[in-house]
């Protein structure tokens, strides 16, 4: 799947990817699997070849292929402006462009959940922090995603396009922490 959505989207967006399932395996201490990991990402190459299949036809060469993910990353590093924005974006509904008089506006794609299950996601992980609640191995992986997502994101220029991958694992955090809080309320009045 890797090579998939490295075909389809910028390759940064498969090494998030990568580094987020590496960390977990790491924190897991599950160091056999992070080795058939890494064997296994030879099969995401192949499968980002196989997508360029048409332009092998056509006569490129693989290096030439490479070439295409070099332009992708050249013209993603020329967004590589207005650091941080992607949180007032997220949080406040200000979308900062880069053009003209570099205006912010509000992007109609905005919904008032996001900042809430922004909130909460986060509340999620300090509570575990704290040792105040438990999380699902599943749990733990998503809050490594959101975190290496969002740094990805931070570096740059975003639009609401860009959360896509983002705001339904915040909304599962979000919907978990409110869950297990209720719980720990119900629980200490329950006593």
């Amino acid at each position: 799947m890797i090579g998939f959505v490295i075909s389809i989207r910028f390759f940064i967006l498969g090494l998030v990817l990568v580094s987020t399932m590496m960390l977990y395996l790491l924190l897991i201490k599950a160091y056999k699997k992070i080795i058939v990991l890494t064997c296994l990402l030879s099969v995401s190459v192949v499968i980002l070849f196989t997508s360029y299949t048409r332009t092998l036809q056509s006569g490129y060469s693989p290096l030439e292929i490479l070439g295409i993910q070099k332009y992708i990353f050249v013209y993603h590093k020329a967004k590589f402006v207005l650091p941080f924005t992607v949180w007032d974006l997220l949080l406040f509904n200000k979308w900062h462009t880069w053009w003209g008089n570099k205006a912010i506006l509000s992007d109609r794609e905005w919904n008032i959940l996001w900042p809430f299950s922004t909130v909460s996601s986060f509340g999620l992980g300090l509570f575990f922090i704290y040792k105040k609640i438990k999380i699902s191995p599943a749990e733990q992986i998503i809050i490594l995603w959101i975190l290496g997502y969002m740094a990805m994101l931070s570096v740059g220029y975003v639009s609401t396009r860009y959360f896509l991958p983002l705001i339904p694992f915040l909304y599962i955090l979000s919907f978990s922490f409110i869950v297990k809080i209720v719980k720990i309320f119900y629980l200490k009045h329950e006593n």
